[in-house]
C-alpha cells in the first residue's frame, strides 16, 4: 500500500524521545519536537562546590551533572529509571538523575562518585572483590551502596547485613555483566568493617578508575567544536523509499550536515534501518532537523517469525541474488554454503566427518529397540543491550579520521573503515580505551560509525553518534529465536547411538545462525544429522551473542538427554558418566557429586506449592586464537609499560597483559602500565569467541621474556659487573637494580608475536585470521531451582559451574566471568524476550521495563570450581572462558524444573503463564 509523505522520523516509534530522553519523556513522533523552553535559576552544591547557572524546565539533574558540571561519572543507561547507572546522592539520598528534574535541585546538596577521595569503604570492598566488569554501571552502584553502608554502619554497626537487605537496597540496579555475585559480597564485607583500613589488592588493572568514575567511554567524549549526530529510521518493516527530501532539514540554522544513509529507491527491511543521518549543535536542533526531513514510503506487510517467513505467499525479504550474497551474518565464523527458497536459507548441513544416514538409522532402530528421545524446543530472541549504547565520535581534519568507537574490534575496525572510505592506515586512528560490554554486538563496522564519520566528513567537524536504549534494544543485535527439531537415540546397551538436530533460525535480515556447529561439540560419535536452516524475515538483523548457537542447542539437547536418563533410571551424573568421554568433564562429575546441595538433591518431583528441583547441563567450546597477536613492551622513564590493539570490553584483558608481564619480571602486576584501544598500538585481536587471553598472554609473556633479555644484556654493556637475573631486576657486583631503574639508563622497545603452539592447530592455516586449537574447553553446569506452582514462577536459587579452560591469567577476573556468564544464562532461561508488532515490525519491548533483565535479587548463590589442568599445547596455558561458562545454564535450568515439578520446559522463557500450563497438564 501506499503512505502518505512523512515529516521525518525521529526515533521516538523506533530509535528514542525526540527530546530530553533523558528526562523520560513520551517518545516523540515527526513534527512534535518542542520550542524553545523558558529557563530557571539553579543555585546548589556538587560534591561540596558551589553551582549557580539556568536550567530548563525538561531539562534532566543528569544532564546538569555531566554537561554543566563535567562529571562524567554518573551514565545514561536507560533513560527512564530503571538501570541506576545515573544514581547520584541528593541531600544525602540516592536518585536516579534521568527522570529527576535539574531544577529541583536547587537548594540541595548533591553527591557524585567523584566526591569520594580518600576512597570510601565500598569502592575498596568493589576492588578486592572484583565486583564490576565493564564498568559502566559502577559508579551508579558504588553510590547506592555507600549510601545503604553509611545508613547501615549507623544503625547496626558491623554486624552482617542479610542478603534481602543487600538485594533490596540495589534492586533499582542493572549490571548486564551480570557481577552481582561479587557486588554482594563486596557490599556485605564492607558493612562488616573488613575495609575500613588497611591494605587490599586490586587484582583488575583498571578498576580504580571504574569505581571512582573517571573511565572515560565513549560517551563520554567531548572534543572541541563537537556536533550532537541523531539517525533517521523507518518506522515500517517492510518498504521502499520513493521519496528522500533532506534540503528543508539543511535549511535549518544550528544543522551543520544532512546525509543519506540509504540508496535512492533503497529496499527497508526492518523497522529501525537508518535512512538519513544529521549533525547539530546540539541534541534539541537535531531533532528539529529530523523532523523537517521528508520521506515517502510505499508500505509492505512485513514477515514477522518463523512460521510466517515459512508461510507460502510469504513477501521475500530478499529477492535477488546479490542482494542475499549481501544479507548481513548472524555468527562469526564463515558460513556454510547452501540454497534459497523464498525466505528460507538452507538448511546447512553440519556433516563434515559425520553420518547421517547413520543417525536416521538409528532413530528407525529405536521404534523397537532401545529409547528414543523426540522432542520439538522453541527458543526467543535475546538482545544484547549492554549497558553502553552504541555510540562514536569522529573527526576529520587535515585529511586524517580519528574515531572513538564503543567497539570489540579497533584493529578490525581501522581495516574496515580504511577499506570502506578507500583511506591509507596511516589516515585512520580508532580509539575505544574503554568499553560499557558488548558481548558479541560490537563487532562490525555498524551504522552509528557509518552516520558519524559521514557526517564529520561532510562539515569537517567532531560529530558524536549515540543510541539510545530504544535504539539499543531494536537495532543492537541479538541472539536468534529458534525452533530445533531433536531427536537422541539410546541403543539397548545403553549407548549413544545417535542425534538428529534440525534447527530454524529467525535471525531477522541476517543469516549463518548455527546449533548443529554446538550439538558437534559435545559427546562422541558420528551418528548425526546437523541441519540449520535460516528463516529470513523483516526483524533487525542477529548478532553473535555469547556462544553463538549454544545454549539453544544445550537447552534441547540437554532436556533430551536428561529425559533419556528418567526413562532409564539412572542418575545425571551416572548418564553423562556412560556418553560423556570429555577428559576435563569427566573430572567434574566427580566434584559436583560431592557438592552438599547436589547430594540432597530431591530423587522425584515435590508435590506442594514450593517444589526444589537439580539440573545438569554440559557445555563445549573450541579453542579459538589469533596466532597474528603482537604485544610491545616498553622500558623507560616511565616504567614497564605494555600494550596491544585490543579492548578491555570489561573482561580483564589490562589485566591479562599485566599478569603476564609482571610474572615474568617478577614484580606485581601494578608495577606494569598497559595501554590499550589504540588500533596504533601493536596488533591485537578483536574480543569475541573468547580468542582474546588465548591470543594475548603467550604474547605478552614472550615480549616480556625477550624484554628481560635485552635489559641484562643492556647492563652489561653499563659495565656492570656479574650481571645476573634476579625476581624484579638484576643483580650485579655492587647490589641489586630493578627493572624499572634499569630501563631509565637503557630504554628498550621489544614487539613479540604470539608464538605458535607447539602442537601445531586443529586447522593447519588460519581462516579470516583466527585458527582452532586441537583440544576442546568443557564445562559443567547444575542448578538448583524453587518453583511456586501457584504463581508460576521460576528462582534459580544455586549454581555450581565446573569449568576446564586451562592457566587462569588473571583468577580473581576469570571468577567474576564465569558468574557473569551463569547470570546471564538464568536472565536467558527466565525472563528475556524481545516482542516485534507482527502488523509494523516495531519493537513492542522498548525499554528495560518492558524487556527484562536479571537483577541482584535474581542472582543465584554461585560457586566456580575451575581445573587447570590440560591445555599443555596451548602457550602459557589459558584458553578462552566467557562463551563457555553461559552455554549449559538454561540447558541445567530447564533440566531442574522438570526434576522439580514433572513438567519439561520445551520453550524459553520459562514465563509463569507456561509453568501453570505445563504443572497442571
Amino acid at each position: 500500500m501506499w503512505s502518505p509523505t512523512r515529516r521525518g522520523f525521529l526515533g521516538g516509534l523506533v530509535g528514542g524521545a525526540a527530546a530530553g530522553i533523558a528526562s523520560g519523556e513520551p517518545l516523540a513522533l515527526a513534527g512534535e519536537a518542542a520550542a524553545a523552553e523558558p529557563k530557571t535559576p539553579l543555585k546548589c552544591t556538587v560534591n561540596g562546590a558551589l553551582r549557580e547557572t539556568e536550567v530548563g524546565a525538561d531539562s534532566s539533574a543528569l544532564d546538569f551533572v555531566r554537561r554543566t558540571c563535567g562529571l562524567k561519572g554518573a551514565k545514561l543507561g536507560c533513560g527512564h529509571g530503571v538501570c541506576g547507572a545515573c544514581t547520584i546522592q541528593v541531600n544525602g539520598t540516592p536518585m536516579v538523575s534521568c527522570l529527576l528534574p535539574a531544577a529541583h535541585l536547587h537548594g540541595a546538596e548533591v553527591t557524585t562518585v567523584e566526591h569520594f577521595d580518600p576512597l570510601h569503604p565500598i569502592q575498596k570492598a568493589f576492588l578486592a572483590e572484583d565486583a564490576l566488569q565493564c564498568g559502566y554501571c559502577t559508579p551508579g552502584f558504588v553510590v547506592e551502596a555507600i549510601a545503604f553502608h553509611d545508613a547501615w554502619r549507623r544503625d547496626h554497626g558491623t554486624s552482617t547485613p542479610p542478603r534481602s537487605a543487600v538485594d533490596a537496597a540495589l534492586a533499582g540496579h542493572v549490571c548486564r555483566c551480570g557481577a552481582y555475585a561479587s557486588i554482594i559480597a563486596a557490599v556485605t564485607a564492607a558493612c562488616e568493617g573488613k575495609f575500613d583500613a588497611g591494605d587490599f589488592t586490586m587484582p583488575r588493572a583498571d578498576g580504580l578508575e571504574k569505581v571512582t568514575g573517571k573511565a572515560e567511554y565513549t560517551v563520554d567524549v567531548q572534543l572541541e567544536g563537537q556536533l550532537e549526530g541523531r539517525i533517521l529510521r523507518s518506522p515500517h518493516g517492510a518498504a521502499r523509499v520513493l521519496e528522500l527530501d533532506l534540503e528543508a532539514a539543511r535549511a535549518i540554522d544550528g544543522v551543520f550536515a544532512v546525509v543519506r544513509l540509504i540508496i535512492p529507491a533503497g529496499t527497508v527491511r526492518y523497522a529501525g534501518q537508518a535512512i538519513a543521518a544529521v549533525a547539530a549543535k546540539d541534541r534539541s536542533v537535531a531533532d528539529l532537523a529530523m523532523a523537517a526531513i521528508s520521506v515517502k514510503y510505499e508500505v509492505f506487510k512485513p514477515v514477522i517469525g518463523i512460521a510466517a517467513a515459512r508461510a507460502d505467499g510469504a513477501r521475500p525479504v530478499y529477492e535477488r541474488k546479490r542482494e542475499k550474497k549481501q544479507a548481513p551474518p548472524a555468527g562469526e565464523g564463515p558460513m556454510l554454503p547452501t540454497h534459497w527458497k523464498g525466505n528460507e536459507r538452507g538448511p546447512a548441513s553440519s556433516h563434515i566427518l559425520a553420518k547421517p544416514h547413520a543417525a536416521d538409522r538409528a532413530v528407525k532402530r529405536a521404534e523397537t529397540e532401545g529409547w528414543l528421545a523426540d522432542r520439538v524446543f522453541k527458543t526467543q530472541c535475546q538482545v544484547h543491550t549492554p549497558l553502553e549504547p552504541r555510540a562514536c565520535v569522529a573527526s576529520w581534519r587535515d585529511g586524517r579520521l580519528e574515531v572513538r568507537v564503543s567497539t570489540q574490534a579497533v584493529a578490525d575496525m581501522a581495516v574496515d573503515i580504511c577499506e570502506h572510505w578507500e583511506l591509507s592506515r596511516d589516515q585512520v586512528t580508532v580509539l575505544a580505551p574503554y568499553v560499557g560490554g558488548a558481548f558479541g554486538s560490537k563487532v562490525g563496522l555498524d551504522m552509528e560509525t557509518r552516520a558519524a564519520i559521514e557526517l564529520t566528513r561532510a562539515c569537517g567537524l567532531p560529530v558524536r553518534v549515540v543510541v539510545d536504549r530504544h535504539e539499543e534494544l531494536m537495532i543492537g543485535g541479538h541472539r536468534p529465536a529458534q525452533e530445533l527439531e531433536m531427536q537422541v537415540v539410546i541403543s539397548a546397551e545403553r549407548e549413544l547411538d545417535g542425534i538428529v538436530s534440525i534447527a530454524r533460525s529467525d535471525s531477522g535480515v541476517s543469516v549463518g545462525a548455527s546449533t548443529g556447529f554446538n550439538v558437534r561439540l559435545v559427546y562422541k560419535g558420528k551418528e548425526r544429522r546437523l541441519e540449520d536452516t535460516d528463516c529470513i524475515t523483516n526483524g533487525p538483523p542477529a548478532k553473535p551473542f555469547r556462544g553463538p548457537g549454544g545454549p539453544p542447542a544445550m537447552f534441547a539437547l540437554e532436556g533430551c538427554m536428561d529425559d533419556l536418563a528418567v526413562r532409564m533410571g539412572e542418575d545425571s551424573i551416572q548418564a553423562h558418566l556412560r556418553w560423556d568421554q570429555h577428559v576435563v568433564r569427566r573430572k567434574m562429575y566427580a566434584v559436583l557429586a560431592e557438592v552438599p546441595w547436589w547430594k540432597d538433591r530431591p530423587k522425584e518431583p515435590g508435590t506442594g506449592r514450593y517444589r526444589r528441583g537439580v539440573g545438569l547441563a554440559i557445555a563445549a567450546w573450541p579453542y579459538f586464537l589469533s596466532p597474528g597477536t603482537h604485544v610491545r613492551v616498553d622500558a623507560g622513564l616511565d616504567g614497564i609499560t605494555a600494550s596491544a590493539a585490543i579492548q578491555d570490553l570489561g573482561t580483564g584483558s589490562r589485566s591479562v597483559i599485566a599478569n603476564a608481564v609482571a610474572d615474568v619480571l617478577g614484580v606485581p602486576p601494578e608495577k606494569i602500565k598497559v595501554r590499550v584501544g589504540d588500533s596504533r598500538d601493536a596488533h591485537g585481536p578483536m574480543s569475541a569467541g573468547s580468542r582474546t587471553t588465548a591470543s594475548v598472554y603467550p604474547a605478552a609473556r614472550r615480549a616480556a621474556a625477550e624484554l628481560v633479555k635485552e635489559l641484562v644484556e643492556s647492563a652489561e654493556g653499563l659495565g656492570l659487573v656479574g650481571v645476573v637475573r634476579a625476581p624484579g631486576g638484576i643483580k650485579h657486583r655492587d647490589g641489586f637494580m630493578s627493572w624499572e631503574d634499569l630501563a631509565k639508563l637503557a630504554p628498550t622497545t621489544v614487539i613479540k608475536r604470539r608464538p605458535r603452539d607447539p602442537g601445531g592447530y586443529f586447522l593447519p592455516l588460519a581462516v579470516g585470521g583466527i585458527a582452532v586449537g586441537k583440544n576442546l574447553a568443557g564445562a559443567v553446569t547444575a542448578m538448583e531451582v524453587e518453583v511456586d506452582t501457584r504463581l508460576g514462577q521460576v528462582r534459580a536459587t544455586r549454581a555450581w559451574l565446573g569449568i576446564g579452560s586451562g592457566k587462569l591469567a588473571a583468577p580473581a577476573l576469570a571468577r567474576s566471568q564465569a558468574e557473569g556468564g551463569v547470570l546471564q544464562g538464568v536472565s536467558y532461561a527466565l525472563y528475556e524476550e524481545r516482542f516485534l508488532d507482527p502488523g509494523t515490525g516495531r519493537l513492542l519491548t522498548h525499554d528495560l521495563e518492558h524487556y527484562r533483565i536479571a537483577g541482584i535479587g535474581d542472582c543465584p548463590e554461585i560457586e566456580v570450581h575451575f581445573d587447570t589442568s590440560g591445555f599443555t599445547e596451548a602457550n602459557g596455558g589459558p584458553v578462552g572462558l566467557a562463551e563457555l561458562c553461559t552455554v549449559g545454564v538454561a540447558g541445567a535450568v530447564g533440566n531442574a524444573v522438570f526434576r522439580a515439578t514433572g513438567w519439561r520446559p520445551q520453550e524459553l522463557p520459562i514465563r509463569p503463564e507456561r509453568v501453570l500450563a505445563g504443572v497442571r497438564a
